[in-house]
């Protein structure tokens, strides 16, 4: 009788081969899958948010607040008339730079954690009017009522709104030339305050963001009522600040809850602030235009608080906090072709490549020459035709807002033809802007440069420059270089001054530029941060397609 053979060993090794290999396509098609799942999850989230960001930016954009002295200050020009200056208003530029003050305040798009025990949360707001005459320290066991030197007047919003200062007479008359100041900015600048004469209420927003706005973050955190209702409940001339006054609260409970709320700003991380600032707007109920969404409408994979600092944000399929730009002035759209749907920073092709455009400025007043540029020392021959040729007005309005500058103006290498203004001559530069939404993609890396991120493998940190006498103010101005999504290190976006590498003050008057340009050599708006980063970033600009991230 003959008996059946077995398999041989190496039957079974083939067999098992085949197995693994049909188990490796197996695998394969399932991590395809999930991460395509992840992908669309992510991208229909973005989707949602950019529908409902999209509706309030509109409805906000149809608003017209009214100019106060300090936008009709920013939007004069100054011309020549000899040895002098003559001043002339500009009533249209002064309203546009109020809707663009009031853009702002409600619609922020970062805060950061600072040593403010009244106003811990700073939107990025700089102090209003550098060159005032005004304290820069603000204590909060300083008397501040009824002075000009209120530790919290430059501070307040619409911009300037707190400023006391003294005036020639007729500036802003209907005059139409001017006297000129002592000084380009101080002692002439406003008439409001806090107490005293000026009788002026506390204004509508604080440290760079609207009360409304800082109320759908600060309720997050623990504060009651009377602490987050926009009014000011204690009589003192500030708005929902953290006192127990301003709490209706005695001090023991204070006491107390302050701590829970300290504990919790103490875990906060930077990375998350983008995310937490997006909820608050869309479903906190922050701003003239309450919430967009209700907390029910995402499920715990879209909004978690990552940092465990009371605050929620909305993170991608892969639990990470998604990134919010308002005016991501730098940031570009590559569509393919030399096509950007947003420019940002690219270089232009040639002369007869369109330029794009503001939309929130399209007469374009704000790249005006006449504006923007300092006639007076041109018409002296004291300016080269390089970005310090600009006005002390277009620099200012430019480190409370957006940059008005060609990042490429003083790179020597620049070919002819390639900046925004087709002469070459005024490196003024005006961005077509659509905020933006962005998550890291799979890789966790971000394609846009953060404050505080180290961007190369070699273990070397990247430092800030030597640091001023006010760290927040410091920590402000940076988070406003990172506000424009460039793809470079906002360490190494401070520019030079007169005298060569810049060391900002806290004034911000080592050089007139300031903010947002190059350094002389070129080399650094692309330093230290690798293509590959952004290259499967998800974002609002391009949700037709994954892998959309900033070139």
């Amino acid at each position: 009788m003959r008996r059946d053979r077995g398999f041989t060993l190496i039957e079974l090794g083939v067999v098992i081969v085949i197995i693994g290999i049909l188990m490796s396509f197996l695998l394969a098609a399932s991590w395809e899958g999930l991460r395509r799942a992840e992908e669309r999850g992510t991208q229909s989230l973005i989707l949602k948010l950019d529908a409902a960001m999209a509706d309030r930016v509109e409805a906000l954009s149809l608003q017209r607040p009214p100019a106060n002295v300090a936008h009709r200050y920013l939007a004069m020009t100054e011309l020549p008339s000899g040895t002098a200056r003559v001043y002339r208003q500009s009533p249209n530029r002064a309203r546009l730079i109020a809707k663009i003050d009031y853009l702002r305040r409600e619609l922020p798009d970062v805060f950061f954690v600072q040593a403010d025990d009244r106003y811990p949360l700073n939107f990025a707001g700089l102090a209003f009017f550098p060159e005032t005459a005004l304290p820069v320290a603000r204590s909060t066991s300083a008397s501040f009522l009824g002075t000009a030197a209120s530790p919290y007047a430059r501070y307040l919003l619409p911009l300037g709104h707190g400023v006391q200062s003294s005036r020639p007479a007729g500036l802003f008359d209907d005059e139409p030339t001017l006297p000129r100041p002592q000084t380009p900015i101080q002692n002439h600048v406003l008439r409001y305050g806090l107490g005293g004469t000026s009788n002026a209420p506390a204004g509508e927003g604080i440290f760079g963001g609207s009360y409304s706005v800082m109320a759908a973050l600060t309720r997050q955190l623990g504060y009651p009522e009377a602490g987050s209702n926009g009014s000011d409940d204690d009589g003192n001339g500030l708005v929902d600040e953290k006192t127990a006054s301003e709490f209706q609260m005695d001090s023991g409970d204070f006491a107390a809850l302050n701590a829970r709320i300290n504990a919790r700003l103490q875990n906060h991380s930077h990375v998350t602030a983008r995310a937490e600032m997006l909820y608050a707007i869309l479903v906190g109920g922050a701003g003239p235009l309450g919430s967009a969404f209700s907390p029910d409408d995402f499920t715990d994979r879209e909004v978690r608080d990552t940092d465990n600092d009371g605050l929620m944000e909305f993170v991608d399929a892969w639990g990470r906090p998604l990134q919010f730009y308002r005016w991501p002035t730098y940031y570009t759209t590559d569509l393919g072709s030399n096509r950007s749907f947003q420019k940002g920073a690219g270089e232009y092709q040639n002369r007869v490549e369109p330029r794009q455009q503001n939309t929130i400025d399209p007469n374009q007043s704000l790249v005006a020459p006449g504006w923007w540029a300092d006639m007076v020392e041109q018409a002296g021959g004291g300016l080269p035709p390089s970005s310090e040729q600009m006005s002390s007005r277009a620099n200012l309005f430019q480190q409370h807002f957006f940059s008005l500058v060609d990042p490429q103006a003083d790179v020597p290498q620049a070919v002819p033809g390639r900046l925004w203004d087709r002469t070459d001559y005024y490196k003024r530069r005006a961005y077509f802007t659509k905020f933006l939404i962005t998550s890291a993609g799979p890789d966790g890396r971000l394609g846009t440069g953060s404050f505080g991120v180290l961007y190369d493998d070699s273990g070397t940190s990247l430092q800030p420059p030597a640091i001023i006498s006010d760290p927040d103010a410091f920590t402000a101005r940076m988070i406003l270089l990172e506000n424009q999504a460039a793809r470079s290190n906002p360490f190494a976006r401070i520019v030079k001054g007169a005298a060569g590498p810049l060391t900002i003050d806290e004034a911000g008057q080592a050089g007139r530029l300031g903010l947002y340009q190059l350094q002389p050599s070129g080399e650094i708006y692309s330093i230290l941060m690798r293509d590959e980063w952004g290259a499967d970033d998800i974002t609002n600009h391009n949700l037709t397609t994954t892998g959309t991230g900033a070139r």
